[in-house]
């Protein structure tokens, strides 16, 4: 997307708001037209005292000065609550369509972006576009209207001076603008992307501050952290340069305007064109001439800054969500059957597959469990499964109906996940639970965590339920965050439930506890399904159906004993994980 394109494309999300951006335009036109008219109406005092007026003239302009002022004032408040009233219900806007963004794509979509410049994105990008709304649209229009209308007063009292200034405002409103522009933006660009940088280098030292200190890493991330900061810098400088190049070009080009009229004045008043007291009208309306040309000019560097962020946003924004379904079926999903038919996958067109037309059946009221070696190809099934990722081949059907058929909305309703990485959000434990149904009761939310076995834990904390959980659960063990995440399954009560390789990396009593909780919910109804994704064989050995499969193909089903027979890959993954257990 180029600098023309996300100006339109901020201009589209405007579109409900357009018409209270133009009343906020309208009122800075009024604003500064009063300025001006003050500024004109104060040189005509001190003229008209110069000229020896009477003290009526002089009382009606000192009434004019502060009534008018008070009206200034008026429309001063106005034009700025209701620009940035759009400016911040626009921002609140994108907020939620990055967000909706990220849902949608998350998170095939965005496996190549980095934590720390998505949070950089949706916080300092987002602030920085203020500066388009609030601070250039309206003061844009003002420039283009308020000058003219000064350059067409000043003709009336000297249409010459208005002609010898007409280039020079066009110079220091359009051409300077534009120089700055093009000398600005790519240094604009650098500074918000190495923001962005800096961010992702700070989010890494904060989650893996222990790695650093065990390994002394702290000064080596420093440096990287130096070196981003140093390029940050570099490219602000060169928005430093390009905004002190703008300001000297607009002085000298308003200290040659001022120049010219007073030169051309004085000769006028020299040769009597011009009354003598006319001629500090004509400097007072020279000078409000470029005003509104300072309000603009000054804030290309951070308008230049407030696109790069803008681009930066819509590039995740107007990113199409590859999950769409290809059409909505209106059939019920009848059953928690799950086909898997004919099954392929590869994470890029030109790479391996990671499943090769896997195909099998998981029965409603039963559990299957899916084992294999690492890189098999176990969780990707889970990743098709909810449609993180689309199948290249083949087809996935719940209760006789295809994924493809389904949001998904709506596949996700009809699954419940315990997965292997549990994030603790920063708050309560009950709602750290609620999480997985927002309505649910505070019954429903001790009797989910009864069954997970996390009830008496909870309960022996400061305050039961509402002590906080801490950020990440940094003081729960992990068979604890295991089974806070197994409340949140049973608490959502989806007719499908799978562990993700949930279990593997806690010991074999609480995988035991674990998968006795898992199996304790199954029993409560003959329609719940569970999919056990396991490395470990001994916490799966009693599954309705085992699934083995080897380098992404499907190397046998059936259970224990008949795949230790039958199943040469399974029979020596069990008798290496025993071995292992020996030792």
């Amino acid at each position: 997307m180029n600098h023309r394109q996300t100006i339109f494309r901020l201009w589209e999300v405007l579109r409900p708001l357009r018409g209270t951006l133009a009343i906020s335009a309208g009122m800075r036109i009024v604003n500064q037209s009063l300025a001006i008219v003050l500024i004109v109406l104060a040189v005509w005092g001190v003229a008209a005292i110069a000229r020896g007026a009477g003290g009526k003239e002089l009382w009606s302009v000192a009434l004019s000065l502060v009534g008018l002022g008070m009206i200034k004032g008026v429309f001063r408040y106005l034009e700025q609550f209701s620009g940035h009233y759009v400016a911040f219900r626009l921002l609140a806007d994108l907020r939620r369509q990055l967000f909706d963004s990220l849902e949608a794509l998350a998170p095939a979509g965005l496996g190549s972006e980095r934590s720390g410049d998505l949070v950089s994105r949706a916080i300092a990008d987002v602030e920085r576009v203020e500066v388009f709304y609030a601070h250039t649209i309206a003061p844009a229009i003002v420039a283009a209207v308020v000058p003219m209308a000064a350059l067409g007063a000043l003709a009336v009292v000297s249409p010459f001076a208005s002609l010898v200034l007409l280039p020079i405002v066009l110079l220091v409103g359009v051409g300077i603008p534009y120089a700055a522009h093009r000398l600005g933006v790519h240094a604009a660009q650098s500074a918000r992307s190495g923001l962005g940088d800096i961010a992702v280098r700070l989010t890494d030292a904060i989650q893996g501050i222990r790695e650093m200190v065990v390994f002394g890493y702290g000064s080596r991330s420093e440096a990287l952290l130096d070196r981003s900061g140093e390029d940050v810098g570099n490219a602000q400088k060169g928005l430093a340069r390009c905004s002190a190049f703008q300001s000297m070009a607009t002085e000298l080009g308003m200290g040659a305007g001022v120049l010219a009229v007073m030169i051309l004045g004085s000769r006028e008043v020299h040769s009597g064109a011009m009354p003598a007291y006319d001629f500090p009208v004509v400097i007072a309306l020279t000078l409000s001439v470029f005003v509104p040309l300072l309000g603009v000019t000054n804030l290309i560097p951070d308008f230049e800054q407030a696109i790069s962020s803008a681009r930066r946003l819509f590039s995740i924004i107007d990113r199409p969500e590859k999950n769409l379904p290809l059409r909505v079926s209106g059939r019920g999903v009848k059953d928690s059957g799950i086909v898997f038919d004919r099954l392929s996958f590869s994470y890029d067109s030109e790479g391996a597959r990671v499943l090769d037309r896997v195909s099998f059946a998981v029965e409603p009221g039963e559990i299957t469990a899916i084992v294999g070696a690492s890189g098999a190809g176990k969780s990707t099934i889970v990743n098709l499964l909810l449609r993180y990722w689309r199948e290249d081949q083949g087809d996935i059907r719940i209760g006789g109906v295809s994924l493809r058929t389904l949001t998904p909305e709506r596949v996700r309703e009809l699954i419940a996940v315990v997965p292997q990485r549990v994030h603790i959000f920063n708050m309560t434990f009950r709602e750290n639970i609620r999480v997985a149904r927002p309505e649910a009761t505070n019954v429903q939310i001790e009797a989910a965590a009864r069954l997970a076995r996390i009830h008496d834990f909870i309960m022996s904390q400061p305050q039961g339920y509402d002590t906080p959980a801490h950020e990440g659960g940094s003081r729960l063990s992990g068979g604890q965050r295991q089974r806070i995440a197994i409340a949140r399954a049973f608490l959502r009560d989806a007719p499908v439930l799978i562990f993700d390789e949930a279990t593997a990396h806690l010991d074999e009593e609480t995988e035991r506890q674990v998968i006795g909780s898992a199996r304790s919910w199954q029993a409560m109804s003959e329609s719940r399904t569970v999919m056990v994704i396991a490395h470990r064989l001994a916490c799966v050995r009693d599954a309705s159906q085992i699934v083995v499969l080897e380098h992404g193909r499907l190397v046998g089903v059936g259970n224990h004993l008949d795949l230790l027979e039958t199943c040469e890959a399974y029979a020596d993954l069990f008798a290496a994980q025993s071995a292992e257990t020996l030792v």
